[in-house]
């Protein structure tokens, strides 16, 4: 029994430290403006790599006498820097994965314009690729970008888990 209790009492003193870890983690990135996005940690410093999600900011609000290296994307009410965004989403069909490239156009939060670039790597899935390219502005243009997310566009449900994929990127990068 006492063996049970020392136990125990060891996993208690773990889980307070690992709480006490994350807090003071959470803590300090907030301090000094860093942030963990897509698993990678990033600060508030430029970086010099392009990432996999691009923004390009809308051109109605630069000076012209403004230099590109420091106009950022107008931010609104809604969270999201106004901009155009491209991201590759992946998904798996019975025969390896597939990809889908998704540009969303995005302003005041909300989705002006959308294309999608299906991979169309596997035959059988090209159909249901080109199905859900037919079929799913309707679901996206027009609506916030918070909170989107696909199901089954025109019985393509893979293809939507890819769209899906592609659009949490955006959403990570577009946040203000």
């Amino acid at each position: 029994m006492e063996l049970y209790n020392r136990h125990a009492k060891a996993k208690l003193a773990t889980t307070v430290i690992a709480i006490f870890v994350i807090a003071g983690t959470v803590l300090l990135a907030d301090h000094f403006d860093i942030s963990f996005k897509s698993g990678a940690l990033t600060s508030s410093i430029p970086k010099v790599a392009a990432s996999s999600v691009t923004a390009q900011p809308s051109t109605s609000n630069v000076s012209p006498t403004a230099s590109p290296a420091i106009v950022s994307p107008p931010v609104n009410d809604s969270g999201y820097k106004d901009g155009t965004y491209t991201a590759q989403g992946f998904y798996y069909v019975p025969d390896g994965y597939e990809n889908i490239s998704v540009t969303l156009s995005i302003s005041d939060g909300v989705i002006k314009q959308s294309s999608v670039t299906n991979s169309q790597g596997d035959n059988a899935s090209a159909q249901y690729q080109a199905d859900f390219t037919d079929n799913y502005k309707s679901y996206v243009v027009g609506r916030s970008i918070k909170g989107l997310k696909l199901n089954r566009v025109a019985g393509a449900s893979d293809t939507s888990q890819g769209f899906n994929d592609a659009v949490a990127k955006i959403v990570m990068e577009a946040q203000a």
